[in-house]
This record gives C-alpha cells, structure tokens and sequence, in this order.
C-alpha cells in the first residue's frame, strides 16, 4: 500500500514540480520554465536531478532546490542553470529562453559564458498576452526538440564522466614508453577526502572573503555553494570550485536560510561516513557519490547537516549525520 504524493501530484509529475508550488505559490508561468529545466537536465546528463528514491525525501530535494550543476550539457549550462533558479522571479521570459535555446543549439561547444540573471526582479510573467505565449511556447518546443535530438547522449544512466577517448586522428601505433605529461597536467585531487575539502574550503575562503557558504554540494572534483555578497549580506553570490580555482557563476538570490562555516566541520569523520555508508544504504557497490552540507536542516532541527548521497545503475541512498560524524537518519535503497 502506497500513500498519494501530497499536493495532488502523481508520481510521475512530482519531481518536475517547481520549490514555490510546494510553498503555495500557483500560477505563475516561470513555474513551468522550472519543469522545463528539470526536463532538459534529464535529457543532456541522462539521471534525474531531484528524483528520490521516496515521495518524502524528493519533496524535500525540491523545496532545498537541490540541483547539481550539470557536467554534460556543454552550451545547454547557461540555459539549464537560468531555469532552475530557486526565485522565479529571476527565471528568464520566454522570450529570453528562446534566444538562449537557439544559440546553444548552433553553438554546441561547452560554455564558458553564464547567464547573468537581473539584479532587480523580472516583471512578472502572468501578464504576457496568451498569444504571444503560445507563439513562445511553440518556437520553444521546437528548439528544444532540436536541442535533445542533436545533443550528444552521455555514456551512462548516471552522466558521470568518463576517461577521455581517444579520437580516430589519435590512433597510433602501439608504444613501448608511457606517455609524458604536459606542464599543464594537474594531478587530480579527491574532494571527498579530508585533505582535499579543506583545501577546497581555504580556496572558496580566499575568492569570497568570508567564512560563510549557502547550501553546499560537494562531487569528486568540483564543489557548487553560494556566499553572501560583500557589504550586502542579505543576498549571495554562487560559486563553483574545480581544478584548483573558484569561479563566480553568478549572482544568487535573496539568503532566505541561514549560512555555515564549512571550515568548522570534523571533515575527518568522512572516511569512515564513506566506508560505512554502502552497506547502511544497500548500495554496495556504488557509482557515483556526493555530499550536501544543508546550513539548516528541516529533519534534523533546522541544524547544519551533512547529507551523504550513494547511487548506482539501479538506485540510490542517502544518510544525514550532524557535523561532529553522528548519524541522525538514514535512507537506504529500496526503502
């Protein structure tokens, strides 16, 4: 026996559901331009951004907006990464969406350009002529159809990235001498280790001038967080971490939760949350990994948290321990 998903959504739609209809905020079209966001994240990196692996713990994937920063959408990022904004009023028009559409599909190479949302709040979209939205919506709707056909597929149902293929002009005859590294070679550094998040926390300390960080999720070799902007604490910036360098991605939104300083946690309690967490999760083999560091917790009284995510080809687990390793809840696989 299985409960309805609250709020009148089935199954299959729940996960598409933008954070403000969860909050009661109905009718405003940039609702939709979130499920379309969701939809396009889906289809370049081939695994659901917010689907969990209960109707529980989705609701909430949604409503922290816990969206990881795609990996295989090359010129889609900027488009993805504009529609699934938390505030709505920050999302692009249509008409914005369909330019932005139309050049990642002639230019599908990556992206090094992010979309700069608007400091000041986009006029609501409610008010757009239904006309000219069903015009938008129809050039969209092709666009993206185009975009999805033509998109290169990722290698595997959880879009992780891979070794680097050799392309056919790289094909030569087999070598008795190892390859030498270039100067540029970087010797590749776990993040999910001690040494490696502390490292990463000094970086983001440096590039941002501060202690504090939003919600933070943490990958093998990148790091995606928010920090409140200088003078101005009341909203924040985003940031991304990887190969060494923290990059501003673009401004955030208004800090509706509060902050923590990531350089306080035990991170030596993650070799042991990581030894542990596969069989504790019935993922014993897993394909993929990541943390989020949630500055305030809903289940674990509104306390910073650490969220362990564990998945593989079949589904997907997840554990939440206070900052000193405590395991407070676990969500294992199948249940």
């Amino acid at each position: 026996m299985s409960a309805e998903p609250a709020g009148g959504f089935d199954r299959g739609s729940l996960a598409y559901v933008a954070p403000e209809r969860l909050n009661g905020h109905e009718g405003d079209p940039a609702s939709d331009l979130w499920s379309l966001g969701v939809l396009l994240f889906a289809a370049v990196e081939g695994y659901h951004p917010l689907q969990r692996n209960t109707d529980v713990a989705t609701l909430a994937a949604i409503l922290r907006a816990e969206v990881p920063p795609p990996r295989q959408a090359g010129a889609l990022t900027p488009v993805i990464q504009a529609l699934l904004v938390p505030d709505p009023a920050r999302r692009p028009s249509a008409e914005q969406l369909e330019v932005m559409l139309a050049q990642a599909v002639t230019d599908r190479t990556p992206a090094t350009q992010q979309w700069h949302l608007p400091t000041a709040p986009i006029t609501p979209r409610r008010t757009v002529a239904p006309w000219i939205a069903a015009g938008s919506a129809a050039a969209i709707a092709a666009t993206i159809a185009a975009a999805v056909i033509l998109w290169p597929k990722p290698s595997g149902p959880q879009a992780l990235p891979g070794p680097a293929q050799p392309t056919s002009t790289e094909a030569a005859a087999p070598t008795t001498k190892p390859a030498t590294p270039t100067p540029n070679t970087k010797p590749h550094i776990d993040l999910l280790t001690p040494g490696g998040i502390r490292g990463a926390i000094a970086a983001l300390e440096k590039a941002t001038g501060g202690t504090e960080f939003t919600a933070t999720t943490v990958y093998l070799d990148n790091i995606d967080t928010g920090a409140p902007v200088k003078d101005q604490p009341k909203v924040y910036d985003r940031y991304t971490f990887r190969d060494g360098k923290t990059i501003r991605t673009g401004p955030g939104s208004t800090l509706t939760k509060p902050t923590v300083n990531l350089g306080k946690i035990d991170w030596d309690i993650l070799p042991k949350l990581l030894d542990e967490a596969p069989g504790m999760l019935n993922v014993p083999t897993p394909t993929h990994r990541y943390l989020i560091i949630d500055p305030a917790w809903g289940f674990n009284n509104d306390q910073p948290t650490i969220l362990l995510y564990l998945g593989d080809d079949y589904g997907s687990g997840y554990l939440a321990a206070n900052p000193d390793g405590t395991i407070v809840r676990t969500y294992p696989h199948g249940s």
